[in-house]
């Protein structure tokens, strides 16, 4: 699925899906008391292991979130790479 073919209608109530961007907040910073905002853009499978060199896992994909204008639903898009 790529941006083009998802899904533009609520499987829910048919209302419009609007693009939306999930954060992922991290801890307060204790200096100067912001919390840091992630976008969560990457996704890995539960079998995946972390990489040797940095300890990092490889994305398997991509994902996109959209929100129904209408019932409120939250929907994630794997978009695998």
């Amino acid at each position: 699925m790529t941006s083009a073919n998802r899904p533009t209608k609520c499987p829910d109530c048919g209302g419009t899906l609007l693009a939306i961007k999930l954060l992922g907040r991290g801890p307060q910073n204790s200096l100067t008391g912001a919390a840091v905002d992630a976008e969560v853009v990457h996704y890995v499978y539960p079998t995946d292991d972390r990489s040797s060199y940095l300890a990092m896992f490889e994305p398997a994909g991509s994902i996109e979130t959209t929100t129904c204008r209408d019932c409120r639903r939250v929907f994630l898009h794997a978009i695998p790479k």
